[in-house]
């Protein structure tokens, strides 16, 4: 889920080298290519040209949206196996991480997959709270909505902090699969064990210095098979049950939150792991800022990310934000035409205390707020972004949480991202998000 942290430089220089020098193996199967884009074309745009005709009901997944973490979050429930009776898990769901895993060990004693020989381990929120899992890698079925997914995911066999209380059993990331690194079984660490832990001042977590590859994204694997590459996300803004949707394929732009006519965009989609965009300058009221930087590669990393609560800036826009009025804008880069000028209310942001500025070695993440503000079209296979203007008008208040949790407090989020280097078979990690 998020930014905010120099492990991001860690994990684009790791993936940087993946993309540069990892040799396909014989014994792997090599990823499946996507198309380039076509500048000044609209992909999402030309499939909408008749849609007035077609938007009734389109295949859907609901989304909840609730607190964890002493924010709001955007929540989505999956069901491991193909069995519909199988027990629903309430995930985290975020678009800045690539792995599927869950929290109950239950889930080992019954098995619906196959297992592998490898293991997943991610930690989060560096520099704060320690967060993170390990666990093995297992291949199976999983049903989210209406569809089921052959998804290589996680069973977590120790995890500290992960959204494993508050009825949340786990996190859904589908972003890229440069992300979602396997390590080898044999390499598993040995986490200080909760018992251990108490009493300590502080708590360090590892993973394996090594990944033997990165495993596909369970979503983005298996889009095609949906009947298109596109995904779309609608929030309503509101807490509680089918606060939202997920669409998928070519019902991200076949249903009522999508309008051809008031789209933005298209901007230029990024996927180098996250769901990165090229912001050019930030407009505060009538000040703006173009001294930007967004480069993955460097650790410069500017990404949508339904995972942080937030919106997060440089401190110098933050800074101006906290005594300007008007409105915050984002200029992102256009897919071969004019920019995308994105607008958000100054006072709502910080009346929810949605706004936050970032580290120096940060770049900027457009946060959960940005679905408040907009519907979101993501359109892999044209590497494109569009966002439709939505009806809501102020970010809903924040409640506090019930019991504290990583992240509540401070200027920074709790933001899942995995930090470190860059399964059935793990892949090297080339330049197709397949």
């Amino acid at each position: 889920m998020a930014l905010q942290r120099r492990e991001f430089q860690l994990l684009a220089a790791a993936a940087a080298f993946l993309l540069q020098g990892c040799e396909i193996m014989e014994n792997i199967q090599a990823a499946t290519g996507v198309g380039q884009s076509n500048a000044g074309q609209s992909s999402a745009g030309q499939r909408n040209a008749s849609a007035g005709e077609t938007k009734s009901a389109v295949p859907a997944v609901p989304l909840a949206a609730g607190m964890w973490g002493g924010d709001l979050r955007l929540l989505v429930d999956v069901s491991p196996g193909s069995d519909a009776s199988s027990p629903k898990q309430r995930l985290v769901l975020d678009t800045g991480s690539s792995t599927l895993a869950f929290c109950s060990k239950a889930l080992t004693t019954q098995p619906q997959y196959q297992q592998t020989s490898y293991i997943s381990c991610n930690i989060y929120n560096p520099g704060g709270t320690a967060t993170g899992y390990w666990g093995p890698f297992v291949k199976g079925p999983v049903l989210l909505g209406g569809f089921q997914l052959d998804a290589d995911y996680s069973i977590m066999a120790q995890e500290l902090n992960m959204p494993c209380t508050q009825g949340l059993q786990g996190i859904f990331g589908i972003a890229f699969r440069q992300l979602d690194s396997a390590y080898h079984a044999e390499q598993s660490p040995d986490w200080p064990t909760a018992e251990s832990r108490s009493g300590s001042p502080g708590t360090s977590l590892s993973c394996p210095k090594q990944p033997a590859g990165v495993e596909p994204s369970p979503l983005i694997s298996n889009l095609r098979s949906m009947g298109g590459e596109q995904i779309g996300i609608y929030w309503s803004g509101q807490q509680g049950d089918e606060a939202g949707s997920l669409y998928l394929g070519e019902a991200a732009t076949l249903n009522q939150h999508y309008d051809a006519s008031s789209a933005l965009g298209p901007a230029q989609l990024g996927e180098l792991g996250w769901y990165d965009i090229q912001v050019q300058s930030i407009t505060v009221g009538s000040q703006s800022f173009t001294d930007l930087v967004c480069d993955p590669s460097r650790g410069k990393t500017c990404i949508m990310d339904t995972g942080t609560p937030a919106i997060v800036v440089p401190e110098e826009v933050f800074n101006y934000a906290q005594i300007s009025g008007g409105s915050l804008t984002f200029q992102l880069a256009g897919a071969g035409g004019a920019p995308t000028l994105l607008q958000f209310d100054l006072q709502a942001l910080r009346q929810a205390n949605a706004l936050m500025k970032a580290n120096s070695d940060d770049g900027m993440i457009l946060g959960l707020p940005l679905w408040m503000f907009y519907y979101t079209v993501f359109d892999i296979g044209q590497k494109t972004a569009y966002f439709v203007p939505t009806s809501n008008s102020a970010m809903p208040a924040p409640v506090p949480a019930e019991e504290p949790q990583p992240g509540s407090g401070g200027d920074s989020p709790w933001n899942p991202q995995p930090a470190g280097d860059s399964p059935w078979n793990p892949q090297p990690a080339g330049d197709s998000p397949w």
